[in-house]
């Protein structure tokens, strides 16, 4: 299936790759070949899609979650933004998470993970895997998910009265 965009993926491998002519340490995106860059950005679509956004679809028959219809809070204006489509801060992160996909391929694969390792003398405690959501992808997107939902850090507060 060719890749594309409101199919199954959120933005066109032209425009990610204007993105990282421009990102400094991209050699995993540099030296991929189109099929796998189509492939990673097809597999952070389907993660995108797997979180609680804010707004709604602007159709309902979309097959993608963006584009939306909605509102979030600048950080950068201080100030609430009414969007439509797919705003330019979040498609960064949508192309920084494909980058960390190439980097990291098996990060989607639930097996082979260790918590400590040791061979004769050398210790290793604490090993973490690769996150599937980086920070930086969190702090583009992070904006835009639905308060205590699917992906987001935020806990929902409530109080019962």
């Amino acid at each position: 299936m060719p890749l594309t965009v409101g199919v199954n993926t959120l933005a066109s491998l032209s425009e990610a790759e204007d993105f990282f002519a421009l990102r400094l340490n991209a050699d995993a995106w540099e030296d991929a070949d189109e099929k796998r860059k189509e492939r990673s950005l097809a597999t952070a679509t389907q993660a995108f899609n797997a979180l609680q956004w804010t707004g709604s679809p602007e159709d309902e028959e979309q097959e993608t979650v963006f584009p939306r219809v909605g509102s979030y809070f600048c950080n950068i204006a201080g100030t609430k933004i009414d969007f439509t489509g797919t705003p330019n801060v979040l498609k960064r992160g949508f192309f920084e998470l494909s980058l960390h996909l190439l980097e990291n391929e098996d990060v989607l694969s639930e097996t082979g993970g260790l918590d400590d390792l040791e061979i004769g003398p050398v210790k290793l405690k604490g090993i973490r895997s690769a996150s599937k959501l980086p920070s930086n992808v969190y702090r583009s997107i992070e904006a835009f998910l639905l308060p205590g939902g699917t992906g987001s850090r935020q806990k929902l507060w409530w109080r019962a009265n």
